[in-house]
């Protein structure tokens, strides 16, 4: 759909998806020309990794408009897949995974998110595979599944900052229900998000009271 998509549209990316758009050719750039940090030390209120999928896609695809919104479309619509359907077989089997699936695919608003480069849908993606994870730790007693959490809600605070947000509750639940009593596998959880998700944010700390507040804005310059 989205590769069809790309044939029809005609428009000009403007507003967010124009700026995530810019960010991700220029990190391409910047990569290209050897600054391999560049895109790490780059100043802006979001985190690099879902702009660096883009700029990696455009070294296979070429510098335009469709390239890093493929790209995108191949890390994270198979991401969010597989996190749902993930999720839906743990808890009421396969048929229940099947239907998650279909049903997030179908969503007409992740649809469009997926059509333009946004980071909102690569964040979707990500918070489906932190949940089903978490819950695949079993309150935290498996403590490599617990690694493999963590790695995940590391992913998702270099996608978006707003990201905790969206599994606090999750986790907050598995801890009150017993998971505060398997403190290897919590440990190692937040032990493996803090070592891959944190760095970025140590690096802009100066900035990080600006980048909260942008996040946090209600106007539309930043989503």
């Amino acid at each position: 759909l989205t590769c069809w998509w790309l044939t029809q549209d005609r428009s000009i990316p403007i507003y967010d998806a124009g700026d995530h758009l810019q960010a991700a050719l220029h990190f391409h750039q910047l990569i290209q020309s050897g600054d391999l940090l560049g895109p790490f030390n780059y100043n802006s209120e979001y985190p690099p990794l879902g702009l660096l999928v883009g700029a990696i896609a455009a070294f296979v695809g070429g510098v335009n408009v469709a390239s890093p919104i493929i790209g995108e479309n191949l890390v994270f619509v198979s991401l969010l897949t597989l996190g749902c359907y993930q999720t839906g077989k743990l808890l009421f089997g396969p048929g229940a995974g099947l239907l998650a699936a279909i049903f997030v695919l179908g969503s007409p608003l992740l649809i469009a998110q997926f059509h333009v480069f946004m980071l909102d849908a690569p964040e979707t993606a990500v918070v489906a595979v932190s949940i089903w994870l978490i819950l695949a730790s079993e309150r935290f007693s498996k403590v490599k599944m617990s690694g493999f959490a963590g790695l995940a809600v590391a992913a998702g605070l270099l996608i978006k900052v707003q990201f905790p947000f969206f599994v606090l509750g999750i986790v907050l639940c598995a801890l009150v229900r017993g998971g505060w009593r398997n403190w290897r596998g919590f440990s190692t959880f937040t032990g493996v998000a803090m070592v891959f998700g944190s760095p970025w944010y140590i690096r802009h700390l100066s900035e990080l009271q600006e980048i909260t507040r942008l996040a946090g804005t209600s106007s539309g310059a930043v989503a």
